[in-house]
């Protein structure tokens, strides 16, 4: 799905995804198969929840998105 990232859709989505486990749910049930050597790839990223959740798990993430704004984000949260 396309979004167009709009300051006001950055917030609703960040502010949804505190409200939600639903990144916890999907990183755990990918968890077990990752190895701590691993590099994988979020293909479509978006705010990158799910790479922010997987990370710890394995040595590189690398997160593609179409959308620039989408990005600065998950850059903002890497840097929190």
């Amino acid at each position: 799905m396309l979004h167009d990232w709009i300051p006001e859709r950055i917030r609703y989505m960040v502010e949804a995804s505190s409200q939600t486990h639903y990144y916890d749910v999907i990183a755990d049930r990918i968890r077990p198969f990752l190895r701590e050597d691993m590099t994988i790839v979020d293909a479509g990223c978006g705010l990158g929840q799910l790479s922010l959740k997987l990370a710890p798990s394995v040595s590189k993430v690398i997160s593609v998105d179409v959308s620039a704004d989408a990005l600065n984000v998950l850059r903002s949260s890497i840097a929190e």
